[in-house]
C-alpha cells in the first residue's frame, strides 16, 4: 500500500497524537519502527513541523489526508514474484483500487479489495438475433457499444434493412443506450421487427420513417424538408402526419415532435406539455389536432384553421375520430355526436344541423383551398352534410336518395355516395363529378369508388370501370376503356 504523504498517524501508549515517522526510517519498515517525532498539531504537508519530542508507537492508524489525494492506493499481487513472495496464487487479471484513508486502522490489519475490483466486468456477450420469419443469427457486442451498433451488426448478417431490436422482455431496446445500460445477458434471444417504409408528405417536402423508427426528411427545407433541428428528437416514431408545411411525429412513448413552418403547425412549443400519451394526429393545411390517451383533443398551428379549439375544449371528450377539410376539424365522440372548429363557413361550424348529427358512423369532407363541406353517414344509413353548399355542403336536392349508404368519397368538391343495393347518388360542383347523370345506368352494383380532385371512377361488380367529373382530369375514359374491360 502507498500512503497519501509521507505522514501516518500512529497511536502512543498515552493518546493517539498526529506523528511523523524518522526521516531515517527505511521504506517497508514503518510497521516495525518504535518512536516517532511528535508533530505541533495537524500537520501542513507542504511544510510540516516536527518537534524535539519523540513518543513510542503503538500502532498505525489511518494516514493523515494530504491534499488533492486523500486516498489509499490498494494493488493486488500483480506479479508473479509478488505472488510467489507471499505463497499465494497469482491474480487472473491485474487487481487495482483506491480506498478511503480510514481504512487503515492499525498494522497486519486487511485492508478488503472492492469486488469490482476483484472480479473481472463481462466485456462482450453473444446474444440471439431473429426475424419473425424464423431466421436467427448469433451476434457478438461489446457492453461498452451502442444497441444501435449491434443491431446494424445483425442487420447486415440477416441481410435486412433497419428494423427495431426487441428485448427478451418484449420491450424496444433504446438504440442509442449503451448495452451495459440495458438487461442485456449472454445468450439472451432478442427479435429484430422490420418495418416498411412509411412516407407522408406535406405540400412541398418529404418524411419518410425508416424501418428503425428514425426519420428521413427531404424537400423544401421551411415546409419540413429539413428536420436537423429535431433530429436527434426523431427516434422509435410510430406516425407521421403532415399539413401543407410541416409535420407531426408521435413516438413509442406517446410524445409528439413537430418541425416545418411554425405557421402551419411546425412548432408545438405551446403545447407540448399536453402532448402526452398522443394516440393520433389529424391535420388540415396549416393546424393539427391530437386525440390523447383519454379521449381529450390537443390543437396547435393557425388559430383560424381549427389551431385553437377553446371554444368546444370543454365538448371535446371521449373523442374517437377526428377528420379534416382544408381549414376545419369534425371530432366523432364515443356517444356519436359531432364536435366541429376552425374556419365556420368551411365546416368549423355544424350548428344547423347539430340536432341531426348523432349516432354518427363515418364522416367524409370535399375540401378545396376556396371551400369545404362534411358529409356523415348515420347509424341508420342516412347522410347529413353542412359546409360551402356549392362544394356538397347542401344534399337537400338527393336527400331523399341518400338511404342505406354504406360508403362516400369526395372529390375536392362534391360527394359520391354507394348505397346498399350497389347504386350511387352524387352532389356538389357538377363540373368536379357531382353530377354523374350522363352515366348513371350504367352505376349498378358498384363495390368501390376512387376520386381524383374532380372526377371519380367507379369499379363495378364484373371488375368493369365508370368515370365521370371533369374529363381532363380522368373523367373521361373513353380513350382506355377497351383496356378496362374485364378479361
Amino acid at each position: 500500500m502507498f500512503f497519501a504523504g509521507r505522514h501516518l498517524r500512529r497511536q502512543s501508549s498515552v493518546a493517539a497524537r498526529y506523528i511523523a515517522c524518522l526521516a531515517s526510517a527505511r521504506p517497508g519498515t514503518l510497521s516495525t519502527a518504535r518512536r516517532a517525532n511528535v508533530l505541533k498539531g495537524f500537520p501542513d504537508p507542504a511544510s510540516p513541523s516536527e518537534g524535539p519530542d519523540e513518543a513510542e508507537i503503538a500502532k498505525v492508524l489511518a494516514p493523515i489526508p494530504v491534499y488533492p489525494a486523500p486516498a489509499v492506493i490498494v494493488m493486488g499481487l500483480n506479479y508473479r514474484s509478488h505472488a510467489k513472495e507471499t505463497g499465494k496464487e497469482l491474480p487472473k487479471f491485474p487487481v487495482f483500487a483506491f480506498k478511503n484513508p480510514a481504512s487503515v486502522i492499525g498494522p497486519e490489519t486487511p485492508v478488503s479489495i472492492p469486488k469490482v475490483a476483484r472480479e473481472k466486468p463481462e466485456m462482450s456477450i453473444t446474444v440471439e438475433v431473429g426475424l419473425l420469419s424464423g431466421k436467427r443469427v448469433r451476434v457478438d457486442a461489446d457492453m461498452n457499444e451502442a444497441v444501435g451498433t449491434m443491431t446494424r451488426r445483425a442487420q447486415i448478417a440477416l441481410g435486412v434493412g433497419r428494423g427495431r431490436l426487441v428485448g427478451p422482455y418484449a420491450s424496444v431496446l433504446d438504440a442509442c443506450a449503451p448495452i451495459k445500460r440495458t438487461r442485456l445477458q449472454n445468450g439472451d434471444s432478442l427479435t429484430l421487427h422490420i418495418t416498411r417504409v412509411q412516407v407522408q408528405a406535406s405540400g412541398f417536402a418529404f418524411a419518410a420513417i425508416l424501418g428503425d423508427g428514425s426519420v428521413v426528411t427531404w424537400g423544401d427545407a421551411a415546409t419540413g424538408g429539413d428536420s436537423s433541428a429535431v433530429q436527434d428528437q426523431l427516434k422509435n416514431v410510430q406516425q407521421i402526419q403532415a399539413s401543407r408545411g410541416a409535420f407531426a411525429a408521435i413516438l413509442a412513448d406517446g410524445s409528439v415532435v413537430t418541425w416545418g413552418s411554425a405557421a402551419r403547425g411546425g412548432d408545438s412549443s405551446a403545447v407540448q406539455d399536453q402532448l402526452k400519451n398522443v394516440q393520433q394526429i389529424q391535420a388540415n393545411d396549416s393546424a393539427f389536432a391530437a386525440i390523447l390517451a383519454d379521449g381529450s383533443v390537443v390543437t396547435w398551428g393557425s388559430d383560424a384553421y381549427g389551431g385553437d379549439s377553446s371554444a368546444v375544449q370543454d365538448r371535446l371528450n371521449n373523442v374517437q375520430q377526428i377528420h379534416a377539410s382544408e381549414s376545419s376539424f369534425a371530432a366523432v365522440l364515443s356517444d356519436g355526436s359531432v364536435v366541429t372548429w376552425g374556419d365556420a363557413m368551411n365546416g368549423g361550424d355544424s350548428r344547423p344541423v347539430q340536432d341531426q348529427l348523432t349516432n354518427v358512423k363515418q364522416i367524409n369532407a370535399a375540401s378545396n383551398p376556396i371551400g369545404c363541406a362534411f358529409a356523415a353517414i348515420l347509424g341508420d344509413g342516412s347522410v347529413v352534410t353542412w359546409g360551402i353548399s356549392a362544394y356538397g355542403g347542401d344534399s337537400s336536392d338527393v336527400q331523399d336518395q341518400l338511404k342505406n349508404v354504406h360508403h362516400i368519397r369526395a372529390s375536392h368538391a362534391a360527394f359520391a355516395a354507394i348505397l346498399g343495393n350497389g347504386s350511387v347518388v352524387t352532389w356538389g360542383d357538377a363540373a368536379r363529378g357531382g353530377d354523374s347523370s350522363a352515366v348513371q345506368d350504367q352505376l349498378k352494383n358498384v363495390q368501390q369508388i376512387q376520386a381524383s380532385a374532380t372526377a371519380f371512377a367507379a369499379v363495378l361488380g364484373d371488375g368493369s370501370i365508370v368515370t365521370w367529373g371533369n374529363s381532363a382530369h380522368g373523367g373521361d375514359s373513353s380513350a382506355v376503356q377497351d383496356l378496362l374491360k374485364p378479361l
